[in-house]
């Protein structure tokens, strides 16, 4: 269905994307409490938002992974840099949700100012 969802929506905005087998993994073991009405608002969503053009866990609402604590341990499969991603994405996450400023972010972090901003940019602000 996702797969049904993604081509009417690519089609509908024109564009052209697929799905990882890593976000296809996470799409098959989610509760899903708003049935296929749901399915199909998220897929719409992360049509019009995504930035990439492949969609991946990090592409996802924060809604959908914030209660994963570990989400490269939760989802098989996937290469390093795609596992390592999908971490970094979650502490950012977290991180910015406690803290709620790029400058908070940094020095929870131990990075620079201008490396959280870019990195909430990348994983939180994105995505909304």
């Amino acid at each position: 269905m996702a797969h049904q969802f993604l081509a009417r929506f690519c089609g509908e905005y024109n564009k052209s994307l697929t799905c990882s087998p890593r976000f296809l993994a996470f799409l098959e073991q989610y509760d899903w409490p708003g049935n296929v009405r749901q399915l199909e608002n998220l897929m719409e969503r992360l049509v019009i938002t995504a930035q990439d053009p492949i969609l991946d866990i990090p592409a996802l609402p924060l809604e959908y992974t914030a209660d994963a604590s570990a989400p490269a341990e939760l989802l098989p499969g996937g290469t390093l840099a795609e596992r390592m991603d999908a971490y970094e994405a979650q502490i950012i996450r977290d991180s910015y949700q406690r803290c709620g400023t790029t400058v908070a972010v940094a020095r929870e972090l131990g990075i620079s100012q201008a490396t959280a901003a870019r990195k909430i940019a990348k994983y939180v602000t994105a995505r909304a």
